[in-house]
Parts: C-alpha cells; sequence; structure tokens
C-alpha cells in the first residue's frame, strides 16, 4: 500500500507502507499515525505536509526521524498528528492577555476557543455542545488545546472532533450493540485484564465542602462544611479499610438570588424582594459580606457589600476596581432586572446549611461510588475476519459488550483506545476502560498518595554570583600545590583522606533550576513523573556568545514500570539554549549524545509502600581549609535543612521550630516557643519581630522591650494579632502615617487603635465600658469622663486648634447630643459643610449633604436620604427657581402627612429625620 504526502492538495511523496505504520487514537487524547517506512532516496517532506485517512487530515508537526543506511536506502520514521493538535499552536487568550479569569458555560468558552484559533487557522466551529449552568474558570499560559481539556474536565463533560468541528458533551461516544466473546465466530481473539493497581482504591472516604459562609461557631469550631456521619464507606470486607478525603470547594451553603428591581442614577443599588432573610442578622465578624454574579454583564465580578436595606430588600455595592483601573459597575457593564447573584462571606440561615450539607453527602458518595474499586482496562485483540465479514466500524468512546466468563466480564464497557495499521484496518486492537482519560491533565482520583512535589527557584540576582563562585574554585584547585611536600599517596589510608582541597560532585552537574517544579506521583500515580518549564542556569559551562541559561521545555512521563529507578536529566542543546527533560533506565554521560549536554538532575527511586521517592544529583561541594562552599545541607529525614542556594532554613518539628523563608517569604519564624529567660542588654534594639503564642515559664516574670524599631507584633493563641508596636521615633511625619507607636487589634472584628507621638486614632466602636454612676452602656472608638471640674477647660474629651487652618473636632458621621449636664458648647461657632447646587438637574443627597443651597435656574427636585440615620437634621435653601423636596420612599410631616415640600423663593427649611418621618419645619425667609 502507497502512503500518499501532500502539500497544498498535491501529492509531493508516494512510499509504500507497511503494518509498521498504525493508526492510534485515544479518548480526548492522542490522535495520530504514526508511520516507519523505507525511501530510495531522500524525501523532500516538511513540517505542514499532511496525509489523509478516513476524510481527515494529519499533518507533520515535528521534523521527521532520518537514517541514511546507505545511498539507496533511507528510513523513516514520521509522526503525523489529527487536527486536533492545531490546537497547541494558539495560546489561550482574552482581551489581549492569556493570565485571566472567564465565566460563562459551556459555549461561552468554545467560543472564546474558537476566537483565538480561527486568528490564525480558519474554519473551526462548534458541532454541538451540551448545556450547562456558568462556572468561572482561571486559565494562565494555557493554549486552546489545554484550555479544551480544562473547560471538559471544570464541566465533567467530553470532546472530540470531526475534522475541524468540535463536539463538547456529556458522552461523545453511542451505546452500540456490538458484542465481543471468546468461541468461534464471536470476535475476540485475546483478552488482557491490565495489571490491576489498587493504590488509590479507598473504601472510607471523608467528605469536605468550602469554608464559604459559615461561622466560626458551626460544629463547635469546624472549619468547612461536613455532613452528620462525617465519612461514607464501601467494600470494606473486601479491600480493609482504605482512608482518603476529598474537598469540594464549590459546596457550601448558599442562595442564588435575581434582581427584581434597579435603581436607573445608582448603578450601585439593587432590589432582591424575594430575600426571606435579614443579610444584617447574619454578618460574620471581621469579613465583609459579598454579592458574586452568575449572569448578567457582571457576571463572574465580586462585589463587597457597602449596606443591606432589609425593609425594602436593597443591596449597595462597593465599586470593584481591576489592576488596568476599570471601575465596575459603570455605564456598560451593571446589574439588570433578571440577572443572577450568590451572597458569599456570610453565615447562612440553617435551612441554607442542612441543604449545603445533603449536598455535599451526595457528592461524597459519588466520589465513594467511583473510587472504592480498583481501576481497570482491557487490552482487546479482534478478530479481524469478524470485523470484516460484518463491516464493524469501531469508534472511540462508543460501548461495547465484552463477555469473559473466566475474568467474570459481561459489561459494556467504553472504548478508550484504537489502533490499527494503515495497511490492514480490520486488524484492530483496542483499549476498554470504565473511567474518563482527560489526558493533558489527568482526572483526579483518592489522595491517598502524598506527592512529592520539588520546586527549585533559584534567584536571578544569585546565578551570575554562583557561576562566578564555581569557576573560582576550578581555577583554585588548578593554582593549588603541596607547599610541604607532604601529599603523596601515603597519606590516602583506608580510615582517613588528607589533601588540599575536595571537590564532591562532576563539573556537568554544578548548575541550578529557575522556576522548575518536579512532581513525582503526579496526579496520585507513582507511574507519573511531571516536570515543569523553566530554566537551568549552568554555572561552568556556556555556549559561547549565547549565554548560560537554558530555557526548559515540560514533559510528562507515564506509565513507569513501579519496579525499576530512574536517572532524569536535563537534554540541552550544544548550539541553541533550549532543552527537554527526559528520563532513562541507564545512566548516561554528558557527552553521549552529539550536539546536546546530558545534565543529569536527580534520581527518581522505585515504587515503595505506594509512592516513589525522588533525590537532586546536581550541584557541587567544595572544602578547603576552614571552608565548606555548598548548596544544601540536611538531616537524613529530610525535615531539618540548610538551603544556602535558596537562602532558607528550617530546624525542628512540626510542633516546634525556627525557619527563614520557608513558612512566610522573606521572614524569619519561631513556632512553639517557649522563653524561659530572656536578657536584653542596655539600648538592645529588636528589629521586626514577630512573636505568635509567647510564654514565659515563671509566671511572675515580664518580658519588657526596651527599644523597638520597625515593629514588634503580639499574637493570640488562635494566631490573631493583638498588639503590635511600631518605630514611633522615626515614623514619617510628611505623610501621617498612623502606624507608628502602638497598634493594638481585637482578635475578633479586628478592629484597631493605633498610639504614637503622632496621636490616637480608633475605630474599635467597642468599648465595652459601663458607668454605675450614670447607667450607660458605652459602645464607641474613644471613651472620656469627667468627674471633676478644674482648670481653664473641664470636659471628658478637649481638643484645641493652634493652626490657622484645620478644626479642634471633626465628626463626619454627626454629633448626638442627649440631655444632661454641659451638653455642648460651641466656643468657635457652627460650621455646617454646605452642597451648592448649579445644575438643573434632581439631586439625591447622601451622607455629605448638611446644608443645601439651591442656585439652580430651573425647577428641579431633591430628593432626602433614605438611608438616614434617626436625629440627621439637613437645611434646603431656595435661592433661584423651584425646589421642591421628597422623602425617598419616607412620608413628609408638616402640618399633617404629606409627599413633599415645595420651597418657596428666599426660604430655609430645616428636615430632621426621627426614625420614621421627616419633620418639615419652615425656618424663615431673607427679607
Amino acid at each position: 500500500m502507497q502512503l500518499e504526502i501532500k502539500r497544498n492538495s498535491n501529492i509531493i511523496a508516494a512510499v509504500e507502507i507497511d503494518e509498521n505504520t498504525l493508526f492510534t487514537h485515544k479518548l480526548m487524547g492522542e490522535h495520530k499515525v504514526k508511520a516507519d517506512f523505507i525511501a530510495g532516496s531522500a524525501l523532500p517532506i516538511q513540517i505542514g505536509d499532511y496525509i489523509e485517512h478516513r476524510s481527515e487530515r494529519f499533518y507533520i508537526n515535528t521534523p521527521p526521524e532520518v537514517e541514511k543506511i546507505n545511498n539507496f536506502t533511507y528510513r523513516y520514521l514520521v509522526e503525523f498528528e489529527g487536527e486536533i493538535y492545531k490546537l497547541y499552536t494558539k495560546i489561550f487568550m482574552d482581551e489581549g492577555v492569556a493570565d485571566f479569569s472567564y465565566h460563562g458555560t459551556p459555549e461561552d468558552f468554545l467560543l472564546l476557543i474558537l476566537t483565538n484559533i480561527n486568528t490564525i487557522d480558519a474554519g473551526w466551529q462548534i458541532a454541538n455542545v451540551d448545556e450547562l449552568p456558568a462556572q468561572t474558570l482561571i486559565f494562565s499560559g494555557d493554549s486552546c488545546r489545554t484550555a479544551l481539556t480544562k473547560i471538559a474536565e471544570a464541566f465533567n463533560l467530553e470532546f472530540r472532533l470531526v475534522q475541524r468541528n468540535i463536539y463538547l458533551e456529556k458522552s461523545v461516544g453511542a451505546d452500540t450493540t456490538l458484542q465481543f466473546a471468546y468461541g468461534r465466530g464471536k470476535g475476540l481473539y485475546h483478552l488482557n485484564r491490565n495489571k490491576i493497581d489498587d493504590t488509590n482504591v479507598v473504601t472510607r472516604v471523608y467528605g469536605f465542602g468550602s469554608q464559604k459562609n459559615i461561622s466560626y461557631k458551626y460544629r463547635d469550631g469546624l472549619p468547612r462544611l461536613v455532613f452528620d456521619e462525617r465519612f461514607l464507606q464501601a467494600n470494606t470486607d473486601l479491600y480493609g479499610i482504605r482512608e482518603g478525603s476529598i474537598n469540594f470547594d464549590d459546596i457550601f451553603p448558599n442562595r442564588t438570588g435575581t434582581i427584581t428591581a434597579i435603581d436607573n442614577e445608582d448603578k450601585l443599588l439593587f432590589r432582591d424582594s424575594s430575600i426571606e432573610f435579614d443579610i444584617n442578622d447574619h454578618l460574620l465578624e471581621g469579613t465583609t459580606a459579598k454579592v458574586v454574579f452568575k449572569t448578567g454583564a457582571l457576571a463572574g465580578y465580586e462585589f463587597e457589600i457597602e449596606r443591606y436595606r432589609n425593609n425594602i430588600k436593597e443591596i449597595k455595592l462597593i465599586p470593584f476596581e481591576e489592576q488596568n483601573d476599570y471601575v465596575l459597575p459603570n455605564d456598560l457593564n451593571f446589574p439588570e432586572v433578571g440577572d443572577e447573584y450568590t451572597l458569599v462571606d456570610i453565615r447562612m440561615p440553617d435551612i441554607y446549611i442542612v441543604e449545603a450539607e445533603a449536598d455535599l453527602k451526595k457528592e461524597t458518595q459519588r466520589y465513594l461510588e467511583e473510587n472504592s474499586v480498583p481501576r481497570v482496562t482491557y487490552t482487546l485483540e479482534i478478530d479481524e475476519k469478524y470485523i470484516r465479514e460484518r463491516g464493524i466500524d469501531l469508534r472511540v468512546a462508543n460501548l461495547i459488550r465484552v463477555i469473559d466468563e473466566a475474568l467474570g466480564i459481561n459489561n459494556k464497557i467504553r472504548i478508550a483506545e484504537l489502533s490499527y495499521p494503515l495497511v490492514n484496518t480490520d486488524k484492530v486492537t483496542a483499549t476498554i476502560a470504565d473511567t474518563i482519560p482527560y489526558t493533558i491533565q489527568e482526572k483526579n482520583i483518592a489522595d491517598t498518595i502524598d506527592n512529592n512535589t520539588h520546586i527549585e527557584n533559584v534567584d536571578r540576582k544569585n546565578t551570575e554570583l554562583a557561576r562566578r563562585s564555581a569557576l573560582r574554585f576550578r581555577k583554585l584547585q588548578e593554582l593549588m600545590f603541596d607547599p610541604d611536600g607532604y601529599f603523596d599517596p601515603e597519606s590516602i589510608k583506608p580510615g582517613s583522606i588528607e589533601t588540599l582541597m575536595l571537590s564532591v560532585g562532576a563539573r556537568s552537574q554544578n548548575f541550578g533550576l529557575i522556576g522548575v517544579t518536579i512532581e513525582a506521583n503526579a496526579e496520585n500515580n507513582p507511574n507519573t513523573l511531571k516536570i515543569s518549564a523553566g530554566q537551568l542556569a549552568h554555572y561552568q559551562i556556556e555556549i559561547e556568545e549565547l549565554g548560560y541559561v537554558w530555557e526548559m521545555d515540560p514533559n510528562i512521563f507515564t506509565d513507569l514500570d513501579p519496579e525499576k529507578p530512574y536517572y532524569v536529566y536535563a537534554k540541552c542543546s550544544a548550539t541553541a539554549l533550549t532543552g527537554v527533560w527526559e528520563v532513562s533506565e541507564n545512566p548516561k554521560m554528558v557527552d553521549d549524545e552529539e550536539g546536546h549536554y546530558l545534565f543529569n538532575l536527580g534520581i527518581l527511586y522505585p515504587v515503595k509502600d505506594g509512592r516513589r521517592d525522588f533525590d537532586f544529583t546536581n550541584g557541587m561541594t567544595y572544602i578547603n581549609g576552614d571552608t565548606i562552599t555548598t548548596g544544601t545541607i540536611k538531616s537524613l529525614d529530610g525535615l531539618n535543612y540548610f538551603d544556602l542556594a535558596g537562602g532558607k532554613f528550617k530546624i525542628g518539628n512540626e510542633e516546634s521550630s525556627l525557619d527563614y523563608n520557608v513558612t512566610e517569604q522573606g521572614r524569619l519564624t519561631l513556632k512553639g516557643v517557649l522563653v524561659s529567660s530572656l536578657v536584653l542588654a542596655d539600648a538592645a534594639a529588636i528589629e521586626n519581630l514577630t512573636v505568635r503564642n509567647l510564654r514565659t515559664r515563671d509566671e511572675g516574670r515580664r518580658l519588657e522591650i526596651l527599644e523597638s524599631k520597625n515593629n514588634l507584633t503580639l499574637y493570640d493563641q488562635q494566631g490573631r494579632e493583638v498588639t503590635r508596636i511600631d518605630d514611633d521615633i522615626d515614623s514619617d511625619q510628611s505623610t501621617g502615617d498612623p502606624l507608628g507607636g502602638i497598634r493594638s487589634t481585637n482578635p475578633v472584628n479586628r478592629r484597631v487603635s493605633f498610639q504614637s507621638g503622632n496621636g490616637i486614632f480608633s475605630n474599635g466602636s467597642n468599648v465595652p465600658f459601663f458607668s454605675a454612676t450614670t447607667g450607660l452602656q458605652t459602645n464607641a472608638s474613644i471613651v472620656g469622663m469627667l468627674f471633676q471640674s478644674q482648670g481653664d477647660i473641664s470636659a471628658g474629651i478637649a481638643g484645641i486648634n493652634y493652626s490657622n487652618s484645620g478644626w479642634a473636632g471633626y465628626f463626619n458621621g454627626g454629633v448626638r447630643i442627649e440631655g444632661g449636664k454641659g451638653g455642648l458648647d460651641l466656643r468657635s461657632g457652627l460650621h455646617l459643610k454646605p452642597l451648592r447646587i448649579t445644575a438643573n438637574r434632581n439631586q439625591s443627597l447622601d451622607d455629605n449633604s448638611v446644608y443645601v443651597a439651591c442656585y439652580n435656574t430651573a425647577e428641579i427636585e431633591i430628593r432626602l436620604p433614605y438611608n438616614a440615620k434617626e436625629g440627621r437634621i439637613i437645611y434646603v435653601r431656595r435661592i433661584n427657581d423651584r425646589v421642591i423636596v421628597r422623602g425617598s420612599g419616607y412620608n413628609m410631616v408638616r402640618a399633617e402627612v404629606e409627599n413633599n415640600v415645595l420651597i418657596n423663593r428666599g426660604d430655609l427649611w430645616q428636615f430632621y429625620w426621627d426614625g420614621g418621618y421627616w419633620l418639615c419645619n419652615y425656618q424663615g425667609r431673607s427679607s
């Protein structure tokens, strides 16, 4: 059979192929033809050329491998890849950025993929997509291909391509009547059940929901949603108790609301008449309630709630500003009637908690059913005569019935993979499985194996220093000599070694990694290794005029042999700063492959107790004289270490430890510290000290901080900041920074107070001071009481203004005056902030409106605030044209109840809110 290779519909080569040219198709994965053939001369084939098979095109996307056997014999190994691989060539972007979040339905996401790919490869379209509720997904540097897998997995859908038509459905396969069994005329040559890997079987599952919308009092302080039984189990009689846990972060007590009314002038306001509880009664201490829109122009965006008015079911949002200064809502994107939203960061009523716990239990049960039995696959070798005579067309994802009494199989199982030689399409080998293989990001199963993740991140600023140091030590080796004539072979004995300098490691291994993640046991599979993209900076080897930092492509290694160790190395070009990660069962020398450096990175050990370990082998250690220069020093258990290259260390255990750059970036952290004796010298200074759970052995002893430079922070038993002492000597006077001095925090509601040389500030609003004399319970940020009068001024709180501007006292929220002794003494007069209205349009007053001067030249309406506090006073003075004052939904009272007040020219009116009505009083008219 000849295979025709085309370019622009023209045949550029026709080659003879045999059974070594195979077609392979995996569900949501590999779709290619691997060709292995002999040619009599060199062929003019290149990237972009293609073949056609069953009405589909398969393209050359990587350079073919060519082996010249002699002048008349060339062996070619060529991979022809299906249309789906085109999606790898386009970065998935939205509004010009590759790192973004996007909210939409499956169709919305597919349309965004088409918008991207059609810019470089026209003709892509949607064949069919299932309708499902919208979700918000996050993308970072994805290609359209990897994005398609993320989308399918997020919505629990499957995808397939027919040429450039994309299907995204619950199941892309068909339920067929095909049946295969052993025996004459039954179609099955051989069936092999692959080795069962029951590592990931879990028979007891603890299900946890989200932390959202539950208070700290939930089930005696549990931080996540749970259900009554706490765990579910199945098949313990078959496999024993194998525990696992699963978090469902999308399950939490929530209510989907619908906007029923909006304010046409204020885009921050909307109403939902169906809200059946008072949101104000369900706020969480120290947390701002939020709204997340599910549909409409603001879908996917989260807004903090400024206030909620229960009597009219109205929510006011705080505007959201994106990084590019784009503010929402705005005149183009704002809430509209019919938009759906969810409330978050509140304590939901009990009925919603019960419903969420039921959902959590249901999803945990579904998870248990999928993971309480071993995952198995079967490989079928099907009778090609059976296929040919019946005209059977097997397709990936279709269901077929397989019967084998010896193995106890009589089920309909999906075809997960198909392969056959192009010269005999009836000679089919099939893999059937009962799982959905998301091949770019494998479907997670029970999390019973600890992922072994190594992240190496060397600061680029330190790379050149490390390189210079390595070259300096190599030069030191060359210059080193024996001044005493002592170091002869006799000095190296079985029991000791005496030398001037010792270097441990190999020149080729003296490199560091930048931004590389190495993940053994990836996706909980000990036979999968993932290594991310990043950079390899070599400290001794470089490409002349190019540099010494190689850009490394990512790689995933699957189906590793659990019984074997593997050598992991970086295959780096000797002519360009590019490379890729590789593994090998055998060690590789640095120059084993012409044109490349093979830099050994580490060793992946065989599987033990269901997991693999990984150790690095790169790096160098130098010992000369009394100096040791190395990268890392660590204990055998790996819990204590000094990472000198990464600038971090940790000493201790999980209960008590000291670390730097580990618990928190750039910070020294002490955990579980017991101070038995602390002595500070005279004029001692403590800089940037953070103290958590500080205790002294003797109750009577005090800890005194003689001087605090920058800050000292104290925390309570729950890790909540209580007191912070900042440097109030060197604080910035020009900025008026209130953080200088002593800062105290209420750990419950996170309210704070500051005291420094710059002044006193408090937003606590919760001083529970009870006076037996007055019988008053206060709720204030600052309380001042006067018990004795003396001096020039006697007052609970006094303010004196010595500047040419400013105020001795300023109260933005108003001043409440009650009876009793003294009242309010205004020695320097009363100043009311004016609002001058000059435009001829209606005006809604806000919290800052006190005295309104109306200079309008046409009739206007003024609406009084609908969120006023009791006792609020507003003055309105008309200068020119008609002014009508309305109560914004509340009645007004002059001699009787009215809807509005008409102010005559020159009149001044006072409006007083008593909590139920706006009381209106005519103040007089200018002459």
